[in-house]
């Protein structure tokens, strides 16, 4: 259950609200009550946050512009470092959720970070990594709305002792385009707002949670590493990558490959001759689920 409160010792009208997110306490705090209201709904039916201990990952919103003649003005600040100072109320959420990633590569640098969106499936881990703009999140959707357990659509976080994948299910962030289909998937957008983020215009978010308990995954063994890119109107297809190749993708998905000095490369190369690592084109939803569920079953059957 989230849990949200009124903390008017710094002021009369902050509230905050905690949620856990997998393995991690996140806390938002706001003078501006729809950003926790949003927060809210963004996460209806999440756990409650694990006792009193401080949040790892938090972030707090403040008024910065108080004005009769122009519309306020907000601030997003993380470790009281300001991430955007001057926002209006349409732009705010997006910008907390950006936040919480941020704190995520700041402050768990001691996991391997892809941009990636992972899974699991069968009780084995998947991740999807490749640059913005390859439909991983809408892809994450689908997948979510086909009974695959879901941990995140921004990171892969990698454990790099055992290569484990830890969950960290933040709501499912879809741009415009993506809106319809996610309706037709029964995953309605939180609260039935939609927000401006930046240069990706109209974004909506999902709650993974209103799925179901069952929706959210757990910590799982990474299995199978897929490098996708959406091509429109064709059909889809995978193919095998060699190791090398692999493990130069993955460097190039890593968020934070520097914090592991020269044993990156060792990383990188641990992964992919330990996993499945397949191309992918994907193109139709619906098809390209099926033959990700066909392939990932049929080697487990031959396994």
């Amino acid at each position: 259950m989230v849990r949200s409160s009124n903390n008017s010792a710094s002021s009369p009208q902050k509230h905050r609200v905690g949620v856990r997110l997998g393995e991690f306490d996140v806390a938002v705090s706001s003078d501006l009550h729809t950003v926790v209201d949003d927060v809210r709904g963004l996460y209806a039916g999440a756990p409650a946050p694990g006792g009193d201990r401080e949040a790892e990952l938090s972030v707090d919103v403040c008024t910065t512009r108080r004005s009769l003649f122009r519309s306020r003005r907000y601030g997003v600040f993380c470790d009281g470092e300001p991430l955007r100072e001057t926002l209006p109320a349409v732009e705010v959420l997006p910008h907390v959720e950006w936040g919480l990633n941020y704190q995520m590569i700041t402050k768990c640098r001691h996991l391997l970070q892809l941009h990636a969106a992972s899974l699991s499936y069968r009780g084995v881990g998947v991740v999807f990594a490749a640059p913005s703009g390859s439909g991983k999140s809408t892809l994450a959707a689908a997948l979510l709305a086909r009974g695959w357990q879901y941990l995140c659509d921004e990171f892969a976080l990698v454990d790099p002792d055992d290569l484990s994948l830890r969950p960290f299910p933040k709501a499912v962030c879809l741009k415009a385009g993506a809106f319809e289909l996610a309706d037709e998937m029964g995953l309605p957008l939180a609260r039935g707002r939609r927000y401006i983020k930046g240069i990706k215009g109209e974004v909506g978010y999902v709650n993974p949670f209103a799925v179901g308990a069952h929706a959210i995954g757990t910590r799982c063994t990474l299995r199978y590493v897929v490098f996708p890119r959406y091509e429109p109107n064709r059909d889809p297809r995978l193919w095998s990558m060699s190791d090398g190749k692999a493990a130069f993708n993955l460097a190039r998905c890593a968020l934070n490959r520097y914090d592991f000095d020269a044993s990156a490369v060792d990383l990188f190369n641990r992964i992919a001759s330990t996993t499945t690592t397949l191309g992918m084109q994907s193109g139709d939803l619906a098809t390209t689920c099926e033959l990700l569920e066909q392939t990932i079953e049929g080697k487990i059957n031959n396994e």
